[in-house]
């Protein structure tokens, strides 16, 4: 069985801006001139990075990666205490 009009090249970035709040590289500063910040590439802005990578290179951030989700928090145990007032 042939692949016929499979082509193996890469994806085609997103048409949209990733959203910097989901990337695990994004982090907040405590700078609050420059609040943002984006580890993979070195740098705070006033801005989200995303917004700063678009402004400076045209193309919208090809760094994005989701963070991995949350666990579920466990509910709360009782402390070893045992209620005798029952």
């Amino acid at each position: 069985m042939s692949n016929i009009g499979a082509s193996k090249e890469p994806p085609a970035p997103a048409q949209t801006e990733p959203d910097c709040l989901r990337c695990r590289h994004f982090y907040i500063t405590w700078e609050s001139s420059h609040p943002y910040g984006c580890r993979l590439m070195g740098f705070v802005s006033r801005q989200k990075p995303s917004r700063e990578v678009f402004r400076e290179d045209g193309s919208h951030c090809l760094a994005f990666e989701a963070r991995a989700p949350r666990p579920e928090k466990q509910p709360a145990r009782a402390c070893g205490v045992v209620n005798t007032r029952a």
